[in-house]
């Protein structure tokens, strides 16, 4: 929040930006939380980014099933200053939270007790909360209360914009692990947004080779090009006749699907090869339930 902005604001009060409908966002004065009670930590937000699921809800006041019924904040990916912490206040590390450090947070609350969290696979959690899910409120705001565990120290050397940015590659880190690559896998990224140039970044990490990018905008084909992919428009050309051409008929190893746009899901489908895998992480705009 700009300086100007928070000098409205008292100590009782803060400035939130909440959403009332669809594509109705408004900056608002309301209550700062309380106190933190044990296990949490009042957070003062200094960096918020803006997921494309952000813009979903933005646009229709819900997301899939989850419809926004009352005012909520939205933002999940975001760093923040520690201000205060209750009693037994641990962090992501398992060490005492301290005022003052400046963190990353973990948007995502998992009860730790339900069958999914058991097995090791908290993001599935059938009782999960979620910062700018509704009804949970998110970080477009100056304070907020999180768990303490949520929160992950991070070094002078990082600023505050690329702290809130570990959110979002976190899920290119999920997504190349459920790509199992090999090394010198071939592998075509649908998608060069944020998550699709990280999903690149990770895969050439795990030694996949080559890596074709499929997007329509030159600047983000650009920027694929910068990071080791190998650029095909889609509006200059065919991307399916692009990768069989490239392949020499047979298809790509591995099809990662980071844009949910149009054909975008077909074509990653039959770009991979016989046996391939298919990895689906973008968000449709319309789905059944419309």
């Amino acid at each position: 929040m700009g300086k100007a902005l928070a000098s409205v604001a008292d100590n009782n009060t803060m400035l939130a930006v909440r959403l009332h409908g669809p594509r109705d966002l408004r900056v608002e004065q309301i209550s700062r939380p309380a106190s933190p009670g044990p296990g949490m930590a009042l957070l003062r937000v200094t960096a918020v980014g803006v997921c494309g699921s952000d813009i979903h809800t933005y646009q229709d006041a819900r997301i899939g099933d989850t419809v926004v019924e009352t005012p909520m904040i939205l933002g999940h990916e975001f760093a923040a200053v520690v201000e205060a912490v209750g009693p037994e206040s641990y962090d992501g590390v398992f060490a005492p939270l301290q005022v003052g450090a400046r963190v990353a947070v973990d948007p995502a609350q998992p009860c730790g007790r339900c069958e999914m969290c058991e097995h090791g696979h908290p993001n599935l959690c059938h009782r999960l909360h979620f910062c700018g899910t509704y009804p949970d409120d998110g970080s477009l705001s100056e304070y907020m209360l999180m768990p303490a565990h949520t929160c992950f120290p991070i070094p002078d050397s990082m600023d505050d914009a690329t702290a809130a940015l570990l959110e979002p590659l976190g899920i290119a880190i999920h997504a190349v692990d459920l790509a199992k690559l090999h090394v010198a896998d071939s592998v075509a990224i649908l998608g060069a947004g944020p998550i699709g140039l990280y999903i690149l970044q990770m895969a050439r990490l795990s030694g996949a080779d080559p890596i074709y990018v499929v997007d329509q905008f030159p600047w983000r084909l650009n920027l694929a090009a910068r990071y080791g992919g190998i650029p095909i428009n889609f509006k200059d050309s065919d991307p399916l006749v692009a990768i069989k051409q490239a392949t020499g008929g047979r298809g790509v190893d591995v099809a990662i699907e980071a844009a949910w746009a149009d054909h975008s899901i077909q074509w990653a489908a039959e770009m991979a090869r016989l046996g391939g895998r298919l990895v689906l992480v973008g968000i449709p705009k319309r789905t059944g339930w419309r």
